[in-house]
């Protein structure tokens, strides 16, 4: 049996992380992705798009820290948040979240796309029974029996 994840960025390639760690590396996974996550490189040095970034809550952050080990490419690209502030736009009312008060050592972290994209495409790379297919575009499926 073999899975083909198309599409998807990010969502996609996690995806392939946590099949390839539910299967023990045993199932065969191809991920198509039409961008390549090396194009964003030269986005962001001409200017033309600033750079992307998620905030994950620290349970989010934890859970995909237990995918499949990736602490190391998760924290290389990840800056903490301790404390939020919410206000309203011409209201003198700010509240402040702060992890200390609700004995957390943080709230969160900022995830900034681009590196976390490249590095987890790497980490994929390097799995056996994962191919990426990367810049692509699915144009027709064929299904077909194999013959025992």
């Amino acid at each position: 049996m073999s899975i083909i994840i198309h599409g998807g960025g990010m969502t996609g390639a996690i995806l392939a992380l946590m099949l390839f760690k539910l299967t023990k590396g045993d199932l065969e996974i191809s991920l198509i992705e039409q961008h390549s996550p090396y194009c964003y490189d030269t986005q962001l040095s001409l200017n033309i798009y600033p750079p992307h970034v998620i905030a994950l809550s620290r349970g989010a952050y934890y859970e995909l820290i237990r995918i499949n080990n990736i602490a190391s490419i998760l924290s290389s690209c990840a800056t903490v948040i301790k404390q939020v502030e919410i206000s309203e736009y011409h209201r003198l009312h700010e509240v402040f979240i702060n992890a200390q008060d609700h004995q957390l050592s943080e709230l969160g972290y900022v995830i900034e796309l681009n590196i976390f994209r490249k590095k987890l495409f790497n980490f994929l790379k390097n799995k056996s029974n994962v191919t990426i297919y990367c810049p692509a575009t699915l144009r027709k499926i064929k299904r077909e029996k194999k013959k025992l």
